[in-house]
Parts: structure tokens; C-alpha cells; sequence
């Protein structure tokens, strides 16, 4: 497990005064940065010449109101290790009580022909000391 803190900004929320549903996907990707940022060793992640790590597939699911200037807890979980592709939990927070979660899968793939390539060994390390099956 990874943690986090936002807070949530008036011009990420609707006239209501809630999270806009897109900008949760923003502070989720902002949580992953900070993850590979603070605990990645390697080469730099998002600039690397060899390999690019596109988000294919993401969801979003709200189970409670996230209202502006809410201080939030971010779980990052890495819930899928495969060959090519891991996916990851993002659990949005305040006391152990759960207002969204979201979903994202990344695959490993070449930047000089866009095909899958394996997860590297020293990221796939990485990501297993974060692995969860369950929150």
C-alpha cells in the first residue's frame, strides 16, 4: 500500500460543490506519479527512450460525495501483476471510510514499434512489494 494526501480544489469540482467525476482519474495519476517519483529506482520512468506505459483501460466508481476542500487519503494498491501489464486500485478515503475507487491497467510496451513488451525485472519488483488482492 502507497498513501497519499489531496485536498480537494474549488476548480476540480460542478456547481455542486462535489468532485468533477473526470478529475478523480487526474489526482489518481497524480497519486501514481508520486508512488514512481518516491520509491522507483530506476530509469527515469516517464521519460524513458525504451518504453512507454500507456493507461488501456480505467473506471471510476463513486460510493459517497467527495466535497470541495475535502482532505482525502489516496490508497495506491497494485491489485494485477501479468507479463506485459499491472493494474492498480486507487482508494479514495477519510477514516477508513471508501468514496471512490478507481482502476487503472498500464501495459509495458516498445516506443519503436508499439508492441508489448515485458514488465522490467526491477519494476516488476517494485510492484509486487505493493501488491494487494484485496483492500
Amino acid at each position: 500500500m502507497y498513501k497519499s494526501e489531496i485536498k480537494i480544489k474549488f476548480s476540480d469540482c460542478d456547481a455542486g460543490g462535489r468532485i468533477f467525476f473526470a478529475r478523480i482519474f487526474d489526482y489518481a495519476h497524480q497519486t501514481f506519479e508520486e508512488f514512481i517519483n518516491e520509491k522507483y529506482s530506476g530509469n527515469d520512468f516517464f521519460n524513458s527512450p525504451e518504453f512507454a506505459v500507456p493507461i488501456v483501460k480505467s473506471s471510476a466508481v463513486f460510493l459517497k460525495p467527495i466535497l470541495m476542500h475535502s482532505k482525502i487519503d489516496v490508497i495506491l494498491r497494485i491489485t494485477e501483476i501479468r507479463k506485459h501489464s499491472f493494474s492498480i486500485t486507487y482508494y479514495f478515503e477519510t477514516n477508513k471510510v471508501v468514496f471512490a475507487e478507481v482502476q487503472t491497467v498500464h501495459v509495458f510496451i516498445d516506443k519503436s514499434n508499439d508492441k508489448k513488451i515485458p514488465i522490467p525485472v526491477n519494476f516488476k519488483k517494485l510492484l509486487a512489494k505493493y501488491f494487494s488482492e484485496t483492500n
